[in-house]
């Protein structure tokens, strides 16, 4: 409708909805986990990564949307979260007055399973040996809180380690995103040691001068 309309009929702003939910979700949510047992990580929830709505001045916006970036924890599921959701929404349909939302996960991220590898698995060791032998320690054992290729891999059967490679996450996405060359010489090395390691093949012999 017109916007200079407003405050003589009765209007309905999505954006100024969709505000209330978007801080609501954030504030309010409540989901079902387990915080992880190796350093008490807890889920991710980023509201309003990407926010739609309105028309152009002089209308008032009759549709409105938000999507959030949830990073979940083993154990957690597509069905748990969805409820979770759902609870949350149904609170606010009675709540806000000609309110008409919908829950709608996006196509082809709908849900990305988290993956994990057990301490004591072959390939983790022999990962901590090689960080060893070309950092001079081993780094602690960890949540990654970001998304990998670890799930389809651990899905097809082939033992993942989520993250351990060159570079720092906290680079990433800002100004100035980089990674130092000598982190991607490292993990070179790292890599070359794991898989001999992990593949029980002899040593290379040292070259003789």
């Amino acid at each position: 409708m017109h916007s200079s309309l407003s405050d003589r009929v009765e209007s309905v702003n999505a954006s100024r909805l969709m505000a209330e939910l978007l801080v609501s979700l954030g504030d309010e949510l409540e989901l079902d986990y387990v915080p992880h047992l190796l350093d008490g990580s807890k889920p991710t929830l980023n509201v309003g990564v990407v926010v739609s709505g309105g028309v152009y001045f002089g209308v008032v916006p009759g549709l409105a949307e938000f999507g959030c970036d949830l990073r979940t924890l083993p154990g957690m599921t597509l069905d748990s979260v969805r409820a979770a959701v759902e609870r949350w929404l149904e609170r606010h349909r009675a709540e806000l007055r000609n309110l008409d939302a919908e829950l709608i996960f996006e196509p082809g991220l709908s849900w990305v399973p988290p993956a994990e590898i057990g301490a004591d698995h072959a390939l983790v060791q022999a990962a901590q040996a090689a960080a060893a032998e070309v950092l001079g320690a081993s780094p602690p054992l960890l949540v990654f809180p970001g998304a990998t290729d670890a799930p389809w891999f651990e899905a097809a059967g082939i033992p993942t380690i989520p993250s351990f490679g060159p570079g720092l996450l906290t680079n990433c996405h800002g100004p100035n995103e980089y990674v130092e060359l000598e982190s991607i010489h490292q993990a070179a090395r790292m890599y070359a040691r794991i898989a001999a390691r992990y593949c029980d093949l002899p040593p290379e012999p040292k070259e003789s001068h």
